[in-house]
């Protein structure tokens, strides 16, 4: 996910990450978008939504 949110930077923290998927989560969650990001423990995130099941 880092190398394609940021293909310029060598250097971005997973807490970097963290941060930015829990923003986008409250965006989500704002705006009533039916929508779930979850953690996937040691492989990333994944996409949800009831129009995907």
């Amino acid at each position: 996910m880092i190398r394609y949110a940021w293909p310029e930077k060598e250097d971005i923290d997973a807490s970097t990450v963290n941060l930015v998927v829990s923003r986008q989560r409250r965006k989500l969650a704002r705006e009533g978008i039916e929508v779930r990001i979850d953690t996937i423990s040691r492989d990333g995130y994944q996409l949800t939504s009831p129009t995907f099941d």
